[in-house]
């Protein structure tokens, strides 16, 4: 599991975007590329304004990129601890991390991070390192379920409603308000 933390500080780190600093960068390079563009074309430099030109629709092509990020938060209150999954999209793949904070009042929180892929309403994750939940025993690939409003999460744990043991059953994560 990973570092102990602050839950006001994770509640922060994952509202934080990480696309807004590049799109700022972006911006101040294009302006420097604009005021580049009024040189060369007052100084009748055709070539130039040719390079100049694939130099701005590479660069355009590389802003629709980082535009088509997107950011999701989904938690589930257990009976024991709050659980928070957050992951950010690039295309078809994700990276995020799976935070696990104990209601106990420590404020602590053990936070594991997780790559993975996207096909239609299924995403498939790996988690580096272990597996923060329980799993069924032989599972070897992760796919948690994407409905309009929650994430589907299969888990393994103890049937407390029946005492007949562990048993598989799905989790139902709702959305965060707070993204």
């Amino acid at each position: 599991m990973g570092p102990s933390l602050n839950s006001n500080n994770a509640d922060t780190r994952r509202t934080q975007s990480l696309s807004l600093p590049v799109l700022t960068r972006f911006a101040s390079w294009l302006r420097g590329v604009v005021r580049f563009a009024a040189g060369c074309q007052r100084m009748g430099q055709r070539k130039g304004m040719q390079k100049l030109l694939i130099t701005i629709i590479f660069s355009l092509s590389l802003a629709v990129g980082v535009a088509a990020q997107s950011d999701h938060c989904f938690k589930n209150g257990g009976l024991k601890v709050l659980q928070v999954i957050s992951y950010t999209f690039t295309g078809n793949k994700l990276e995020g991390t799976f935070d696990v904070t104990s209601y106990d009042g420590d404020g602590s929180a053990e936070e594991s991070v997780f790559t993975g892929t996207k096909q239609g309403q299924v995403l498939t994750v790996k988690f580096k390192g272990k597996v923060p939940y329980d799993v069924a025993p032989g599972t070897r690939t992760i796919r948690w379920t994407l409905g309009k409003q929650t994430l589907m999460v299969p888990m393994y744990g103890k049937d407390y409603n029946k005492h007949r043991g562990w048993i598989s059953y799905t989790a139902t994560f709702e959305r965060c308000k707070e993204i």
